[in-house]
């Protein structure tokens, strides 16, 4: 058994949220069946189809960004 903390406070209601829970915050932004999170690990984005239950997500860490920044100055 485990006890799940969650909370999604509206900063700007229909655009912006702050979720706080156990593991720590993140900031979401979208509209229905787009969203972008980002939290200390990196950004997570998802698209689905609303209505449906079928979406696609994916996560892109701080580290793969900075590595992406860092080869595209080296060129």
């Amino acid at each position: 058994m485990f006890i799940r903390f969650y909370r999604r406070i509206p900063l700007i209601p229909g655009i912006l949220w702050l979720n706080i829970s156990r593991g720590g915050f993140s900031l979401t932004t979208g509209t229905t069946g787009r969203k972008i999170t980002a939290n200390k690990h990196g950004i997570r984005l998802h698209l689905g189809w609303p209505g449906t239950g079928l979406g696609i997500g994916h996560f892109i860490s701080y580290d793969a960004v900075q590595k992406l920044i860092t080869s595209l100055k080296n060129k």
